[in-house]
């Protein structure tokens, strides 16, 4: 006789952090969801917080752990005194695991060759208006064309018209070959999200056989403003990817009125040239760009291959043009936690001012500055790429500048990093104060305060002041080598550093990621929903270059 038993399915208790300031509980038994909860978890919504997890049974303990609910928006950093609409706009939204924001989808309509598709995205247009959709989704693994300009806005900030691709993130996006504009004379854009869509021309890709080995592509733009319409408020960009076009992103008005809280985040920008930027804005009041890519724009590679399209000091990965006199003295431009790599000229020429925040720059002829209001830039690295990289501006000569402020009233410099230029050749300097605003002429005494601020193995002068009558100048705790100040500190003894980017990228044990250059590269054709790596990302880099800088106890 034998007996048999059956073994019951085990249960499993999951735990889900992804919800800000909330932690998830589900009880399942095989594929039964017995039960769920959720609990809040005060003060997670903005900063990590550990909760211990017990498992109990008839009152004994059988398991204990802990568990970090980590904040899935994060608050950004913001100029003291202001508030900004991009930041309500942010939280209206949920984010999925990897942290990408889930936009509402609804009664969509489709593009591409599925039963009941539309067969392009005019059509799409047009169909998504007679049902009264705010939902046009491409499929994704097609290629699509879009028509230039098109007028269909959203109801409300938490009511967009949305723009992307399928929720099978597990693909890539979809591929547009062509650019897309918003807006027109008649009216301002209003409310509209575009998301998970890859811009591309592969008549500019050397790399692509469709190469047509002309100078340029005849995309101007991946997604464009019109400047002739009448202002507009808030647009929303996010995971896009814009490669081999004339430009990324040309978002502007010109007489007419700003265009007010604009999105990018998320979003890959490189080699994008004919153009001189991979983001160009003018008048925008509270622009926001985080956690972004931009990487080889304003200029084709090998230099001096297609003539005109060379190094020059109009090109820019982040081309963030003045305001008028008339429009507000701050326009809340913020660009944080983004990748800003191997530009033409400078890397973020932020003519507004306002925040830099958390950045890593690259590799540029000019990491950038900040101009015209007060400037915030904080926990930033600035590498020079080990003297591997072209920092020379074409006809404009030799360069190798880290970051200054330009004509600013104010300029507040926390907790930034000058490193990894041994390049002779390109001898600039590390940090910089501007007074003689260069359109103008006139004299901004900048009252400037550098905290916390190293350079170490940087060719050209720690610090330099340019041009003009100065304001005050104040260094506390900064390690300029040459540089004899109140608040210079002598050169202290570094837990490591040697560390830098290229370093950085050899240390993760990724197939094909060992320099700085692979690591871009990398980081450019894999970084999006669905394939998506925190340690791709500035923050990243910046904190295991940072952890290199600590001070070594005498």
């Amino acid at each position: 006789m034998s007996v048999s038993s059956t073994q019951p399915s085990p249960l499993i208790f999951s735990l889900d952090a992804s919800t800000s300031g909330k932690l998830d509980v589900t009880i399942s038994q095989g594929q039964i969801a017995l039960a769920s909860a959720q609990a809040s978890v005060p003060g997670a919504a903005t900063q990590p917080v550990t909760v211990p997890v017990i498992v109990q049974s008839n009152g004994a303990t059988l398991a204990s752990a802990s568990i970090t609910v980590a904040p899935t928006n994060p608050p950004l950093a913001t100029m003291p005194g202001q508030t900004y609409a991009s930041d309500a706009w942010l939280a209206a939204f949920p984010r999925n695991v990897s942290g990408f924001t889930i936009f509402a989808t609804n009664n969509p309509v489709y593009v591409g060759t599925q039963t009941g598709d539309c067969a392009d995205f005019k059509t799409a247009c047009a169909k998504a208006a007679s049902i009264g959709s705010l939902c046009i989704l491409f499929r994704r693994g097609g290629t699509y064309t879009v028509d230039d300009n098109f007028q269909t806005n959203g109801l409300s900030a938490s009511q967009p018209f949305v723009v992307g691709s399928t929720p099978d993130v597990q693909n890539p996006r979809p591929v547009i070959n062509s650019a897309m504009g918003l807006g027109n004379a008649k009216g301002p854009m209003q409310f509209c999200v575009i998301f998970g869509l890859d811009f591309y021309d592969p008549t500019a890709d050397p790399a692509n056989a469709a190469f047509a080995a002309k100078t340029q592509s005849a995309i101007e733009a991946a997604v464009r403003t019109d400047a002739s319409q009448p202002g507009g408020s808030h647009l929303w960009i996010e995971d896009c990817r814009m490669r081999y076009l004339g430009g990324g992103l040309d978002l502007e008005n010109n007489s007419n009125g700003t265009l007010q809280t604009v999105i990018i985040r998320r979003c890959t920008i490189d080699h994008c040239y004919g153009q001189r930027w991979g983001i160009y804005a003018y008048r925008l009041f509270d622009l926001l760009i985080d956690e972004c890519i931009l990487d080889h724009n304003g200029w084709a590679e090998p230099a001096g291959a297609w003539a005109g399209y060379g190094k020059n000091i109009f090109s820019h990965d982040a081309y963030l043009q003045k305001q008028l006199a008339s429009d507000p003295a701050n326009m809340q431009t913020r660009v944080c936690r983004s990748i800003i790599a191997r530009a033409a000229a400078e890397g973020n020429e932020q003519r507004t001012a306002g925040v830099l925040d958390s950045c890593l720059f690259l590799a540029n002829p000019i990491a950038g500055f900040l101009e015209n209001s007060a400037a915030q830039i904080s926990n930033c690295v600035v590498d020079g790429g080990g003297g591997l990289f072209d920092l020379t501006i074409g006809t404009a000569g030799n360069r190798g500048w880290g970051l200054f402020s330009n004509a600013t009233p104010t300029a507040a410099f926390t907790n930034v990093l000058a490193i990894n230029k041994p390049d002779p050749l390109n001898s600039g300097f590390a940090f910089g104060v501007q007074w003689i605003n260069t359109d103008t002429q006139l004299n901004i005494a900048t009252n400037a305060t550098f905290t916390n601020c190293i350079v170490n193995n940087w060719d050209g002068p720690s610090f330099q002041l340019t041009s003009g009558t100065p304001g005050t100048i104040a260094h506390v705790n900064c390690d300029f080598p040459g540089i004899v100040a109140p608040g210079i500190i002598k050169t202290p003894t570094y837990v490591d550093a040697t560390r830098c980017t290229a370093k950085y990228a050899a240390s993760l044990g990724v197939a094909g990621v060992t320099d700085a250059a692979s690591f871009l590269a990398y980081a450019a054709q894999n970084q999006r929903n669905g394939s998506w790596d925190a340690r791709f990302m500035a923050a990243s880099v910046n904190n295991w270059v940072l952890a290199g800088f600590t001070t070594v106890a005498a």
